[in-house]
């Protein structure tokens, strides 16, 4: 095990859970959090050197909720989310499946088209999952496997900065249905192999059944290995994959296509996203350091509940 110094799920107690998990910074300590505001704790985390990834976005999209992928593919979300990677090099990792994947299955048609934005702009954004749990009886439920070379703090945060991890589920909703709950050891990538010259990819893995390789957010191919060239046609700016079984789900990070020949049409940089939430932060700060700030009660209030 280890002591990561300083972890912090920001933006607690907002309506629709929109989470940041912060690593190795001291924010969040009597921060009043904003409903829809990612970019706030984000920001700040990186200001005191620290890391941040988002967690299940689903919560705030309502995608799987209302049964829309469509939801997932809306620009206002895209951009929103895009361009926080895209500002915030700090900001490593999007969750993609965390809990039971009760919130989160359409999350993956969320980065891919994330992906698609942030890849031609010099940016690839790693996913991450986690089990998210209430309870000792929650521990197993989903994790992510890091690549380190040894087990130290430093190796943990070098390997979530460079997208060294798989994530793992037991529960994969878009995948392998509703009713589906992993049993037994999960699927995992022992090897990847990238052969330049051939333009193939090989993944080595143990406990799955197949492997499901997508682009641009559609399936392009089955097996361990992929022939690019083979699909040329169906190929964007990235191509990723993942591994099903008995135990659940393993994904690989994308990886970044490179070759001169694709289209990848012209690269386009996500707007800003004004939406609600940047309004309820600009009262949140009126509020706070006009109102509450010169307030007795509210200052009693404060240090009695979180202590500053």
């Amino acid at each position: 095990m280890l002591d990561v110094p300083l972890g912090n799920e920001l933006n607690g107690a907002v309506p629709s859970n929109t989470h940041v998990n912060g690593l190795f910074a001291d924010y969040g300590q009597g921060i009043i959090g904003v409903d829809g505001d990612y970019t706030t704790p984000v920001r700040e985390v990186e200001k005191l050197g620290g890391v941040t990834f988002l967690n299940h976005i689903g919560n705030f999209t309502q995608a799987w909720d209302k049964r829309d992928p469509d939801i997932s593919r809306q620009p206002k979300y895209v951009n929103k989310f895009a361009r926080i990677f895209l500002d915030y090099p700090s900001c490593i990792a999007m969750d993609i499946n965390s809990g039971e994947d009760g919130h989160t299955p359409y999350d993956r048609i969320l980065w891919d088209e994330v992906l698609q934005k942030t890849i031609p702009n010099g940016r690839n954004v790693s996913a991450i999952t986690f089990s998210d749990s209430h309870g000792l009886d929650q521990n197993d439920r989903a994790f992510t496997i890091m690549m380190q070379p040894e087990n130290t703090v430093a190796a943990l945060r070098t390997s979530m900065e460079t997208g060294a991890f798989f994530g793992v589920s037991r529960h994969a909703r878009a995948e392998l249905g509703d009713s589906f709950e992993g049993v037994g050891p999960t699927p995992v990538v022992t090897r990847i192999n990238v052969d330049q010259a051939a333009d193939k990819i090989t993944l080595a893995g143990v406990n799955y059944d197949s492997i499901t390789w997508v682009s641009s957010g559609e399936v392009i191919a089955t097996g361990e290995t992929i022939a690019l060239d083979d699909v040329s046609g169906d190929l964007g700016c990235y191509v990723r994959a993942y591994l099903t079984g008995p135990g659940g789900i393993c994904y690989t990070q994308a990886f970044v296509i490179t070759a001169p020949d694709i289209d990848r049409g012209t690269p386009y940089v996500p707007s800003v996203v004004l939406d609600y939430s940047f309004f309820l932060r600009a009262l949140q700060r009126v509020l706070d350091n006009v109102v509450l700030q010169h307030s007795f009660v509210f200052k009693i209030a404060r240090r009695l509940m979180v202590g500053v």
